[in-house]
């Protein structure tokens, strides 16, 4: 989509106000995220605002989704390491079982979700992997705990740790044992800036029909595209890649997830009404400001 958009906008150049820079960026996937490094290379420097698009599979194809304010959330990960005394499985009064106190730690997690956050405002708290023993009859005296945490909202995000490690303190503390807690910081949350998605969801909706725009819906996955976004403002948005009739409605990370590739010209075609719209408009809104003749 971003090549086809290239190429467009290539052929329109004479009638561009403005100037557009196309970032194809590596490691999306795996924290810190390409984004960081690239925009550490200068690839923001003198950039006023920027668009981002992410295929859905789970929405229409030749829709495009647009949303002011969150609409991707914070990821961070974390690693808990349970400390028991492991011994023989047939004598469980002279352990102290690892196993137990983990699936403790991972059912009791779920109350900083349920309990310890104003239920209005998203969290996840997620226990992805858990790792412990080698032998039926041995008890371990290690297990590990690994997954991730999703918010939108900064205090939120800050005062997570702690609670979950005032729930893991405790569990460990009262069957004797101990434990190491790590977390990592990841992706800040995608934050839409409301002129830009305002000026490209009126953009879009002329060139495509109004009734190709919809409301998309936050999400608590995460993108490094934030990461562009603390440096201009911008809008992460959606383009439709579902097709019933052809069986694609499975989503990302699915083991059938595929995308109907008619959504890509329906891609190209809103990066380029966003681009003319926004270098027109912000150029215009810049003259006001400036008290020069529009």
């Amino acid at each position: 989509m971003l090549l086809g958009t290239a190429r467009v906008l290539n052929l329109l150049r004479a009638d561009l106000p403005g100037h557009v820079r196309f970032i194809f960026q590596h490691a999306e996937e795996l924290a810190p995220g390409g984004a960081k490094e690239l925009v550490g290379s200068g690839v923001m420097d003198d950039v006023d605002m920027v668009l981002g698009a992410h295929l859905d599979s789970l929405m229409a194809v030749g829709k495009i989704g647009i949303k002011a304010g969150p609409m991707m959330a914070s990821a961070d990960e974390f690693q808990i390491t349970i400390n028991g005394v492991g011994g023989h499985a047939a004598h469980p009064d002279l352990n102290v079982d690892s196993v137990a106190i983990a699936a403790q730690v991972v059912n009791n997690l779920q109350h900083v979700v349920a309990r310890n956050a104003d239920p209005r405002e998203a969290l996840v708290v997620s226990v992805t992997q858990f790792h412990a023993g080698t032998a039926e009859n041995v008890t371990p005296g290690v297990a590990r705990l690994s997954g991730t945490v999703r918010s939108f909202q900064p205090e939120l995000r800050r005062n997570t740790p702690e609670l979950m490690e005032r729930i893991i303190r405790g569990i460990t503390a009262a069957h004797g044992a101990t434990y190491s807690f790590e977390y990592q910081y990841g992706y800040e949350a995608v934050i839409n800036d409301a002129w830009v998605s305002q000026i490209l969801g009126e953009a879009v909706g002329h060139a495509l029909g109004a009734e190709r725009v919809v409301a998309a819906e936050p999400s608590m996955g995460a993108e490094d595209f934030s990461v562009y976004e603390t440096q201009a403002p911008g809008t992460f948005f959606r383009v439709g890649g579902g097709n019933q009739a052809k069986g694609i409605s499975y989503p990302h990370h699915h083991a059938r997830f595929t995308v109907d590739e008619e959504a890509f010209p329906v891609g190209v075609q809103a990066f380029v009404a966003g681009s003319f719209a926004l270098l027109e408009r912000f150029g215009a809104e810049t003259k006001v400001r400036s008290g020069l003749p529009g």
